[in-house]
Formats: structure tokens, C-alpha cells, sequence
């Protein structure tokens, strides 16, 4: 596509995995609001610790992880998450 100069339109973008989903222009905010809140009730940790995994991807190709793994498996909410699964229950998230 960028050796080409070739575009695509959303349906495109969506097929090939480039995009998740497409909406139409009237219902962005609406859906935007809706991801929000499924992020926000995710583990803050976890949620930090993938979006340093990307940057890292995005910035060196495929560096080491394990500092990354580290931290996330060995934090109280990574305990938390699995005491709440166990318990049938909402994990209530720390950060931590």
C-alpha cells in the first residue's frame, strides 16, 4: 500500500486487520464513549504495561519483555485478577 500510493476506505482497512472496526461518522463519539468505559474498567497495570509494549515494537522491532512480564505478573493486581476470577467476582483494580 505505501509503495504503491495505493488508499483504501474503511471497508478495506477493516478486512485486511488494519482497523478494528469502521463507524459511521454520526456514531464515533458514541462509540469511542463505549470503548472508553470497557478500557477504564481494565487493570490499570496490565493497561500500562501493553501500551510500553507497543511503544517498544513501535520504537526497536521486537525487544525483550521480560522486565514487562515481571511487573505485570508479579503485582497485586495481577493477584487481584486472579482471586477475583476464582471468587466469581468484579476485580477491583489498584494500579499496583
Amino acid at each position: 500500500m505505501l509503495l504503491l500510493a495505493e488508499t483504501m476506505d474503511a471497508g478495506e482497512a477493516v478486512a485486511c486487520g488494519f482497523a478494528l472496526e469502521a463507524v459511521a461518522f454520526e456514531e464515533i463519539d458514541r462509540r469511542a464513549a463505549e470503548l472508553a468505559g470497557v478500557l477504564s474498567s481494565n487493570a490499570p497495570l496490565t493497561l500500562r504495561i501493553a501500551k510500553e509494549a507497543i511503544r517498544r515494537l513501535a520504537a526497536n522491532g521486537l525487544p525483550t519483555g521480560d522486565d514487562l512480564v515481571r511487573l505485570a505478573y508479579g503485582s497485586g493486581d495481577f493477584k487481584e485478577g486472579v482471586s477475583a476470577f476464582l471468587e466469581k467476582r468484579r476485580p477491583v483494580w489498584t494500579g499496583r
